[in-house]
């Protein structure tokens, strides 16, 4: 008989049919519980099964009561739903209450009010309620309700309880995907589809979570509570869940509450039957939560024996093992042996098979004692030297098909048929035999990757298997890289693991195991350092018990292979998250560390690290800094000449430099005299690169500059050329960066190079305004430009500035994904008045650096200015537009080439063009005025010539422009520009300004209101047309360009009098309109 058959794969179906005598198998299975996938074994089966294939249906639920049931067939329905249909042709589309059932109403409630969270974890308590949730949230599930009876559903299976809880069931990647495609579901479409599936039109993916949720519910005998909070990922599967509800409240508990006894006897029970289950940890939780201190057993393996359910230990004496002789095999006789096998050969088969049997170990009770037969490239293997680990025949075939499966990287299509075969000596020979089998390093590290997760995954079950003699245990001999590798080393790989896991670990590890070393030259121990982490909780959980390990030859062991060659143990803990050990257990490290561990360079291939040492990166984040400060008795003497030495082949950098560059600042200053003594000894050298480090260090922090200035009278003496070399740097890549690009990024160092500015004006060169980073562009000139203040300096210095300033430096924009990126120097003077003084004030300077391509530059980063060219910076500005106007001679022939009616959008996603920049101030629209015969030339848009009258008379701006501002714009109108005739893309024909004038949304309005202007301009035709115009208005009719050629109706909307006057139309018909 074969149980839960659904969540078999086709090949152990098949293997079990073959198996039992005479084909005679009752499969049990029910596709609605079928947890892995959403294809049914049901048609497999009638098949392989042929016409001796008997099937029966149990249409009737015995377990659950009727609200139960009619809230998991809706689970059911949506389920199909989702996935296009049944999965067979034989699945039900609904379960049935058994009639006993269905007298027993039951309930279930979505939980949502405080007080019934109360209620429930005090019903939590009792060994009848269980919660069921995923395995994400079994903790958090236990954090707030407090029960030991804790589940997922791939462990309830098989059990119920009265009482069942569902927390956070629908908080899954693929119910959020559900709840999207459920948007505006109604009952009547998830009602009719009763179908199966069409081939390819399945979307399986669905059933796992949904059919999780159904068994989930149907462990429940009396009532269901549903804990999911309602958020916007889930809202459409809880509100359409929760209208399948029938019994909403809590049901009123009138039982008498049971006394301790009882309720210690229903949990001893309940403890015992996960046991047998199988579910060790849930039994384990049961006796530490709601039996320990209260039951006689002093700990979980007394309560197992005592309640019988494993062996009592016996005491092992120090006897010598029995020496077992083989029995003396009897000589051979060939002729009675053939007479036997003539005689009788189905006898003897018989016999031996039987033989056979009964040899075979247990595999389903315990752990088998036999050696495992089996082999490995055509060799018998080792048993193992804990022989409860050896193998019988049987799991030796699941060995071999799971070490395939990890090397082929396809475990989760296994999973569900593995799951069951598992076992502890299982694993294990997995362990060892498929090790063996790896043929280089990279298969060695992917195979344990793959061993690791399953054993993660059921930690509880599996991890009797992690003994301390399989930690020691060295598997990869035969690959070169790992030949001295102990089990141990690839588990320390992972600090993550370890340290979840470390109370384990630590009771089965010992200094030999941790620093057994690698050929590369690293232990585990080496790992264990902080080498491939950034949790500084996870590492402080280790080293309160690895401290104790610390000598002076493991944390000075050296990695010896690319990429980290040169990196030591003491290396990885001078880390941010390393240095609070190393304070912490100072009086243990300290007697180990030497100038040559502090100085040890990185020579590997990896950028971040090459060239670093060990007190090099104490010197460049904060927390070494104070390290080195409280030990600074210490480390005073290993500060000396060679801090100057130059580190790294890439980007050399030494650690003086770094520390006055990063944040040894305060370092420095603490003990000024010491490092004052060191500065002094190497301005002496030939090759001396002090004073570069110190400026260019220096003034990279505001930190740094005042300390600059205060000690300016000192440092003045000591910068030369050498002081403002541009380096690269040693993350970024760059053109080069001096202490000028540093004092410009901050108001404090500006500030000081514009105090001193005539300490630095001997030494600038051209190039120093244009230095920048590659990734950015961002030049000096550009910060300088950038605000009043800064372009103050321009001013106060300008004969200097006016050497350095190319033509090539000021439209140089800004790229990547910088804020200002567009951006040039010239773009930031035009964006204040300041700057664009400094080009009117200078303007024989910048005239001949001016081009039509520089007033088209445009912002395009995530700034207010996005969308805007210069050319939109002078229109908006007073100062702009008095400089265009003052020098508009020179600017007229640049304005013709650029395109007024040019789209972009701004900050705020709207659409502007420079002229409507221009005409939103007075002094644009006088300068338009002023300079009408620029802005009376037609504009270029979109492949058409448009003049600015046209515009006006064509756009809603334009109308509103007209409306806002009439006097200054009533000029324009005349009869001739009125009447001037264009091609309409809209209407496909040719119409004049006055007819698409009064097209636009609320033209005949504005033609109303100013009738005394517009009276001499029009003709009989254009008031012909505005009666058609008016005529389809007021009938409700499209509106459209209207033919001249239609009928009118003049006397709807003008005074009677003589019909061929023009007269003022007649208020109501134009109220109307």
């Amino acid at each position: 008989m074969v149980d839960e058959a659904q969540d078999l794969s086709r090949l152990p179906l098949k293997e079990i049919l073959h198996l039992a005598k005479e084909k005679r198998v009752c499969y049990l299975m029910d596709t609605h519980q079928s947890l892995f996938d959403n294809k049914s074994k049901r048609p497999y089966l009638l098949g392989l099964m042929g016409s001796n294939a008997k099937h029966i249906e149990l249409p009737h639920s015995y377990r659950c009561p009727a609200n139960v049931v009619h809230f998991a067939n809706r689970v059911i329905r949506l389920k199909n739903w989702l996935v296009g249909g049944r999965a067979d042709k034989l699945e039900q589309a609904e379960i049935i209450p058994s009639p006993e059932q269905e007298k027993i109403p039951g309930t279930v409630v979505w939980v949502d009010k405080e007080e019934e969270f109360e209620r429930l974890k005090e019903a939590a308590k009792e060994s009848d309620f269980a919660i069921i949730t995923l395995p994400q949230y079994v903790e958090e599930a236990r954090r707030k309700y407090g029960s030991a009876l804790i589940f997922t559903p791939e462990q309830i299976k098989g059990l119920e309880y009265k009482k069942v809880l569902l927390y956070r069931m629908l908080d899954d990647e693929l119910c959020y995907e559900a709840n999207k495609k459920i948007n505006g579901l109604s009952d009547e479409e998830l009602n009719c589809l009763t179908n199966r599936a069409k081939e390819g039109c399945e979307e399986d993916q669905f059933g796992p979570p949904f059919n999780k949720f159904f068994t989930s519910c149907t462990r429940s005998t009396a009532d269901l509570y549903i804990d999911q909070p309602e958020k916007h990922a889930t809202r459409n599967l809880t509100r359409f869940f929760k209208k399948g509800i029938k019994a909403a409240e809590l049901p009123v508990q009138n039982k008498a509450p049971k006394t301790e006894a009882e309720r210690l006897a229903d949990w001893t029970e309940e403890a015992r039957r996960q046991y047998e289950e199988g579910n060790i940890d849930i039994s384990k939780n049961i006796y530490e939560q709601c039996l320990k201190n209260k039951i006689p057993q002093a700990d979980f393996e007394s309560f197992l024996i005592a309640q019988k359910l494993v062996p009592e230990k016996i005491e092992a004496q120090a006897w010598p093992e029995p020496e077992i002789k083989p029995e003396p095999k009897p000589e051979p006789n060939p002729a009675a042996e053939e007479q036997t096998s003539e005689a009788c050969p189905r006898k003897k088969k018989k016999k031996r098979s039987r033989k056979k049997a009964a040899a075979e170990p247990r595999t389903t009770a315990g752990l088998s004692l036999q050696p495992r037969t089996g082999a490995i490239e055509g060799k018998t293997a080792k048993p193992a030297k804990n022989s409860a680990m050896n193998v019988s025949p049987l799991q030796q075939k699941t060995v071999d098909k799971l070490i395939t499966v990890m090397e082929q990287g396809t475990i989760k299509e296994w999973q569900n048929y593995l799951q069951r075969k598992l076992s502890c000596p299982v694993m294990y020979q997995t362990l060892v035999q498929g090790l063996a089998k790896q043929t280089n390093s990279f298969e060695v590290l992917n195979f344990i990757k793959e061993w690791k997760a399953l054993l993660q995954k059921e930690w509880g079950r599996f991890s009797e298997v992690i003994t301390n003699e399989l930690l020691a245990e060295e598997l990869t001999k035969h690959i070169p890289e790992f030949r001295d590798v102990n089990v141990f080393y690839f588990f320390a790989m992972d600090i993550d693991f370890v340290s979840q896991r470390w109370d384990f670990f630590k009771s089965r590890i010992n200094e030999e195991m941790l620093n057994k070393r690698i050929p590369g030259g690293v232990s585990a121990f080496y790992l264990l350092c902080g080498c491939g982490t950034d949790n500084k909780a996870k590492l402080r959980a280790l080293w309160k018990d690895l401290a104790g390990f610390v000598t002076k030859e493991n944390l000075h062991q050296i990695c010896a292979d690319s990429p980290y060659k040169g990196a030591s143990s003491f290396y990885w803990l001078c880390s941010d998250i390393g240095i609070e050990i190393l304070d912490q257990y100072w009086h243990i490290f300290m007697p180990s560390i030497t100038k040559e561990l502090l100085f040890q360079e990185i020579t590997g291939s990896d950028e971040t690290h090459e060239g670093k040492s060990p007190l090099y990166r104490l010197c460049i984040i904060p927390e070494g800094i104070k390290f080195l400060d409280n030990h600074w008795d210490f480390f005073e003497p290993f500060f000396s000449e060679e801090i100057f030495k130059p580190l790294g082949n890439k980007h050399p950098l030494s650690i003086f430099q770094v520390l006055f560059y990063r944040n040894g600042i305060e370092l420095i200053k603490k003990h000024w005299p010491h490092f004052l003594s060191l500065i002094q000894k190497e301005m002496q050298s030939p090759d001396e690169r002090v004073s570069e480090a110190i400026l260019f260090g220096l003034s990279s922090s505001p930190e740094g500059v005042a300390f600059l200035e205060e000690k300016w009278d000192f440092f003045k003496s000591i910068i030369n050329e050498k002081s403002f070399i541009a380096k690269p740097y040693r993350d970024y890549p760059s053109t080069g960066i001096s202490c000028i690009y540093h004092l410009c990024t901050h108001p404090e160092g500006l500030a000081f190079l514009n105090k001193h500015w005539s300490d630095f004006a001997p030494y600038l060169k051209k190039t120093h305004l244009s230095e920048h980073f590659t990734g950015s562009r961002q030049t000096p000139l550009h910060l300088i430009c950038d605000y009043a203040e800064r372009v103050a300096l321009i001013d106060d210095h300008w004969d200097d500035f006016a050497r350095f300033i190319t033509e090539e430096s000021l439209h140089l924009p800004i790229t990547g994904s910088n804020t200002s990126t567009g951006k040039t120097p010239f773009y930031f003077l035009c964006q204040s008045g300041h700057g664009i003084n400094l080009i009117q004030k200078h303007w024989d300077f910048f005239e001949p650096l001016i081009t039509a391509e520089a007033l088209k530059q445009t912002a395009t980063g995530a700034v207010k200015e996005k969308g805007l060219s210069v050319l939109h910076l002078l229109f908006r500005n007073a100062a702009g537009l008095e400089l265009l106007d003052t020098h508009w001679d020179f600017f007229e022939p640049l304005l013709i080439t650029q395109n007024l009616l040019n789209v972009t959008v701004n900050h705020a996603n709207q659409r502007i063009t420079p002229i409507r920049t221009l005409l939103d101030s007075k002094e644009g629209r006088i300068l338009i005025q002023k300079r009408w015969p620029l802005f009376s030339r037609p504009f270029v848009s979109e492949g058409e010539n448009i003049s600015f009258f046209y515009w006006l008379c064509s756009t809603s701006y334009g109308h509103t422009l007209l409306k806002e501002y009439w006097e200054e714009f009533a000029h324009l109108f005349t009869k001739k520009d009125l009447h001037t005739p264009f091609w309409s893309k809209t209407y496909n024909r040719e119409i004049t300004i006055f007819e698409n004038f009064l097209c636009v949304s609320g033209g005949a309005k504005l033609i109303y209101e100013k009738w005394e202007t517009f009276e001499p301009l029009v003709g009989d035709k254009e008031i012909n047309f505005l009666v058609s115009f008016l005529n389809k208005q007021l009938d409700n009719q499209q509106s459209s360009s209207p033919q001249v050629t239609e009928a009118v109706n003049r006397n709807r909307f003008f005074k009677p009098g003589n019909e061929n006057s023009s007269t003022v139309p007649a208020t109501p018909g134009f109220s109307h309109q």
